[in-house]
């Protein structure tokens, strides 16, 4: 007897793709971040600059 196919890639990138391959998705660590008294501190200052920003530019 001839040997039985174990594999063949026919029809899987078509299968994938109907539904759309994805990236997977990002797991955030709270050991990634830094504190948070030192991230709400980063916020607020962004916040801060920013609105000065938008601020001057309407003056000019």
């Amino acid at each position: 007897m001839a040997k039985s196919k174990n594999h063949t890639a026919h029809n899987q990138s078509y299968e994938a793709h109907r539904n759309g391959i994805k990236k997977p998705r990002k797991h955030h660590h709270s050991s990634c971040l830094p504190p948070k008294d030192i991230f709400s501190w980063y916020i607020q200052t962004f916040t801060v600059c920013s609105y000065g920003e938008i601020y001057c530019a309407l003056r000019n």
